[in-house]
């Protein structure tokens, strides 16, 4: 029997999300090896989608047809929200269905999408079984209460109380975090089920020793408070100011320009325009030890593509303590060093005799 999925993509655009969108095509593309797919998303990250796939699984193009969708609305208006996000999912479903899909996966279902979802589902259930992978917003579970108005109408808990059609399935990505669901909002938790966060895996080599010269420590991604730019920046600063032998390098951008000048002097390779694949991959594998910075409670809720990234390009990281990381300290040991604060990152010695006493700053 030949299977038919169809994959959709409703917010992210160009390279956004683009290697998390590649790993799930390819993932359901292995779980179903006779099947064929359609995958739905804005022109811009359908093209940078069906790049990542021909160089990373050429084989796979030919089983995947592209088809341009207007998408989710991504403003911060509720009301406009709601009105484009219900004929979107109408016209979602009825695809896959018009298309005999045996399964559908939503790759980014924001809080309004996932209302507009559920109300289109509500009718008796005719179509494919849905998954709808839910990604940082699930931290707003256990977060401060909006300010702003409309998030008392609209919000992740409220939507996630409206009733739960019997095929849809939320997806949250990792163990751990379907573990911390269950213990911080237990009446939400039968609505989704586990899943590790996919990922293109890059590289399939351990790299070689690290040359001489000074340490280099990379951050992964895009700044951001949640992200904690502002600590690897304040490592970066205090290690220039006392003349430590160590670089900083931006594996990633920034997000307005006039932060290229805020950064730049103390941070390697700061700009406000998204790196190439081949960009990133080369400034990954030029870094010692990915240095992860990140808010420890907002891991309780959000997968990490950045420590993936750090995985991939086998680099020893040095870590903030969260329980998303946490977790896979336990499955996979030695992955480098955790730390339960930042006086602690401050005081780390590494166990590599070649690098001298690394943040020695206080």
């Amino acid at each position: 029997m030949n299977h038919r999925i169809a994959i959709c993509e409703p917010v992210c655009q160009g390279f956004e999300h683009g290697p998390v969108n590649t790993a799930i095509i390819v993932t359901a593309l292995r779980a179903y090896p006779d099947a064929s797919l359609i995958f739905l998303g804005k022109e811009s990250h359908l093209e940078a989608v069906r790049h990542l796939l021909s160089k990373s699984h050429p084989e796979a193009v030919p089983r995947a047809e592209w088809r341009k969708s207007a998408g989710a609305a991504t403003g911060s208006n509720v009301l406009t929200a709601i009105r484009r996000d219900l004929p979107w999912c109408r016209s979602l479903v009825e695809t896959a269905e018009a298309a005999s899909a045996d399964l559908l996966l939503v790759c980014t279902a924001m809080d309004s999408g996932l209302l507009a979802l559920k109300r289109v589902l509500a009718r008796p259930p005719t179509g494919p079984p849905v998954l709808a992978f839910i990604h940082g917003i699930l931290a707003t579970i256990e977060a401060a209460e909006s300010t702003k108005w409309w998030r008392k109408l609209v919000n992740l808990r409220l939507v996630l109380g409206l009733k739960h059609p019997a095929q849809l399935r939320n997806i949250a990505l990792g163990s751990s975090i379907h573990a911390y669901l269950q213990t911080v909002a237990p009446q939400f938790a039968s609505q989704f089920r586990p899943f590790e966060h996919p990922y293109l895996w890059a590289v399939d080599t351990v790299p070689p020793p690290r040359e001489e010269g000074p340490v280099s420590f990379g951050f992964f991604g895009v700044n951001s408070v949640n992200k904690g730019f502002g600590r690897f920046h304040a490592l970066a600063r205090d290690a220039r100011d006392k003349g430590l032998e160590t670089r900083f390098v931006m594996a990633g951008f920034v997000r307005q320009s006039e932060d290229c000048i805020k950064y730049g002097g103390a941070v390697e390779g700061v700009s406000n325009t998204p790196l190439s694949r081949e960009e990133f991959s080369a400034r990954a594998q030029r870094v010692d030890y990915a240095l992860w910075t990140g808010e420890p409670r907002h891991y309780n809720l959000t997968a990490s593509a950045t420590f993936l990234d750090a995985l991939c390009y086998v680099r020893p990281g040095i870590y903030l303590r969260n329980r998303y990381i946490e977790y896979y300290f336990n499955q996979m040991d030695d992955i480098g060093y955790l730390c339960d604060s930042y006086e602690e990152i401050l005081r780390l010695r590494l166990a590599d005799p070649t690098v001298p006493t690394l943040f020695d700053l206080v």
